[in-house]
């Protein structure tokens, strides 16, 4: 009877603790999933500057243009600068894509176990009514 009732207890206990797992892993998905849309938004955002300044440099590199020289500088100096920060939005996505695999790996693995977890309480409860420790409601 006490090994049946030990074997019931730790298992509602662990199933609270994978139960608080799976509740911190869906926030930290949310958080993550919130900050992969946002880098991909900042993205967008910086091809989309490059392609502006792709084509004012276009427009100063005409002939008809006047005193480009300098304009011309400064247009190239921020695309470098876009070209870096492009560089590094794309290395902050690609992290956040694996940190997000990484989750849904974990959750899986989590959910795995709440599942087998489950199938041993059932086991549990059918023992006990073979045992005679349980009564059926009639």
């Amino acid at each position: 009877m006490k090994d049946v009732q030990q074997a019931m207890a730790a298992s509602i206990l662990f199933d609270c603790v994978l139960e608080k797992k799976l509740r911190r892993n869906r926030s930290k998905m949310v958080l993550e999933a919130r900050h992969l849309l946002l880098c991909k938004r900042d993205l967008l955002g910086c091809k989309k500057r490059i392609a502006i300044i792709h084509q004012h440099l276009a427009i100063l590199r005409q002939p008809a243009s006047t005193d480009s020289t300098a304009s011309e500088q400064d247009w190239i100096a921020e695309l470098h600068e876009e070209e870096t920060l492009l560089k590094d939005l794309r290395d902050a996505l690609d992290f956040s894509k694996t940190a997000m695999r990484e989750l849904v790996l974990r959750k899986a693995v989590v959910e795995r176990s709440r599942n087998l977890l489950h199938s041993r309480q059932r086991r549990l409860v059918e023992q006990a009514y073979r045992l005679g420790h349980l009564i059926s409601p009639k």
